[in-house]
C-alpha cells in the first residue's frame, strides 16, 4: 500500500497506523533517501526495489526515480489531498517543533535554521506550498463535472473512521465480510476504469509521433547508404526525440487528468507491447525502409502512416478491453521485461545502421 500526498500531509503518520492495524512492515522510505548531511544516499533505489518485492508493505510515495517502481508492485494508493491551509499549519508547526527541540531525524540529520525559509528555495515549506496543486484532480481535470468529487481521494473523516473499524476487528473476516471487501475492491477498480480520462488527441499525437518516427528512420537510412543526399544522424535523431517527446508529454498529462499511473497504458498503448501494435509498427518500419532503400520515395509516407495508424488503432483496441476488463488489462509488462526489450531494440536499430554505413 502507499501513501501520497504533499509534504505536511500526513503520509507517514497514515502509513505507520495502517500497517499497525494490518500487522504488515511499514518502511518510511524518507529513512532510505536521506544520508548525513541530507544527502541522498547512493544505495536508495536498491533498497527500495528489495524492501517493495516482499509479500506485503506500507511506505510513502514519493521520489520520482522509485514512484514507478513502487506503482508498479502496489495495490493500492491512497492520496492524501488537504486543503492547502491545513497542510501549511501541518508543515510549518512540525517544522518548527523540530528545529527548536534540535529533533534527531534520520542518520542523525536536523532541521536546519527557520531562517532558511527565505533563502532556500526547496525548504519544505516552500515545497509543500509550490507543490499542493500538483494533488489529483487540479491541473487541468477534465474529468470532473458538477457535483463530482476528486477522483482517487480520499477524506480525512471518512479515513479515519475506515481505520477505526479495522482496529476493532478481532480475529480473521468471515467469508461474507470477505467476500463484500472483494466486491468493494472490484467495483473501485471496475469506477476507477469507467472514469479514466485521455488527454485530447492522446491517441491522435501517438500516432503522429510513431508515423514521423518511421519515415525519419527510414529516410536516415537511406542517407547512411548514399542513396539520398540527407545528412542521415539529425534526422534518425529527430524521429526518435520527437516520439519520446510526444509519448512523456502525454503520460504527463494522462496523470495530472486521472491521478494515477497505468502500466497497462505505458506499456501497451504508448510502448507499442501490444500484438497489434508491434506487427504493425515492424512491417511499416521495413516497408518505409526499404522503399527508401530502393528510392521509391514515395512509398515511405503511405507505409509511415499506415504505421502511426495502426499503433493509434492498437491503444483504442486496449483502452475499450481495459474499460470492460480492468483485472486483466490494467498491468503491463513487468520493468525487467521493458528493459530487456529496450536493450533489443537499441542493439538491432545500431546493428542496422552499422551494417548500412558498412555497406
Amino acid at each position: 500500500m502507499l501513501v501520497a500526498g504533499t509534504s505536511g500531509t500526513g503520509k507517514t503518520t497514515l502509513a505507520a497506523r495502517v500497517a499497525d492495524v494490518l500487522d504488515v512492515p511499514h518502511v518510511e522510505i524518507d529513512a532510505l533517501f536521506h544520508g548525513p548531511g541530507w544527502t541522498p544516499r547512493p544505495t536508495f533505489v536498491a533498497e527500495v526495489a528489495e524492501f517493495s518485492a516482499g509479500p506485503a508493505q506500507v511506505t510513502e510515495w514519493q521520489y520520482g526515480q522509485v514512484r514507478p517502481l513502487l506503482a508498479a508492485r502496489a495495490d493500492l494508493l491512497v492520496w492524501l489531498d488537504l486543503p492547502r491551509a491545513v497542510v501549511m499549519r501541518q508543515v510549518v508547526r512540525r517544522t518548527v517543533v523540530r528545529r527548536v527541540h534540535r529533533q534527531r531525524l534520520w542518520h542523525d540529520n536536523v532541521e536546519p535554521p527557520l531562517r532558511t525559509l527565505l533563502t532556500d528555495p526547496e525548504h519544505i515549506a516552500r515545497w509543500a506550498w509550490s507543490t499542493h496543486s500538483e494533488g489529483p484532480g487540479r491541473g487541468g481535470d477534465r474529468s470532473r463535472g458538477p457535483g463530482r468529487p476528486r477522483p482517487d481521494t480520499c477524506q480525512p473523516g471518512k479515513l479515519s473512521g475506515t481505520l477505526s473499524t479495522m482496529e476493532n476487528i478481532t480475529g480473521p473476516p468471515t467469508p461474507g465480510e470477505a467476500s463484500s471487501a472483494i466486491a468493494d475492491a472490484e467495483a473501485g477498480r471496475a469506477a476507477l476504469a469507467h472514469r479514466m480520462a485521455l488527454p485530447p488527441v492522446f491517441l491522435t499525437s501517438i500516432g503522429a509521433a510513431v508515423a514521423l518516427q518511421i519515415g525519419t528512420f527510414a529516410v536516415g537510412l537511406s542517407g547512411l547508404s548514399g542513396v539520398s543526399g540527407v545528412s542521415p544522424s539529425w534526422v534518425l535523431v529527430a524521429g526518435f526525440a520527437v516520439l519520446l517527446a510526444v509519448a512523456g508529454g502525454q503520460l504527463v498529462r494522462f496523470r495530472a487528468i486521472n491521478g494515477v499511473w497505468l502500466g497497462g497504458l505505458l506499456s501497451r498503448v504508448v510502448g507499442g507491447t501490444a500484438t497489434a501494435a508491434s506487427v504493425s509498427y515492424a512491417a511499416a518500419l521495413a516497408a518505409a525502409t526499404w522503399a527508401a532503400l530502393v528510392g521509391v520515395w514515395w512509398l515511405v509516407p503511405p507505409c509511415a502512416v499506415v504505421g502511426g495508424v495502426a499503433y493509434a488503432l492498437s491503444g483504442r483496441r486496449w483502452i475499450r478491453s481495459y474499460r470492460s476488463e480492468p483485472d486483466t488489462h490494467s498491468r503491463g509488462e513487468s520493468a525487467a521485461w521493458l528493459a530487456v526489450l529496450t536493450v533489443l531494440t537499441v542493439l538491432a536499430t545500431t546493428g542496422l545502421v552499422l551494417l548500412i554505413a558498412h555497406a
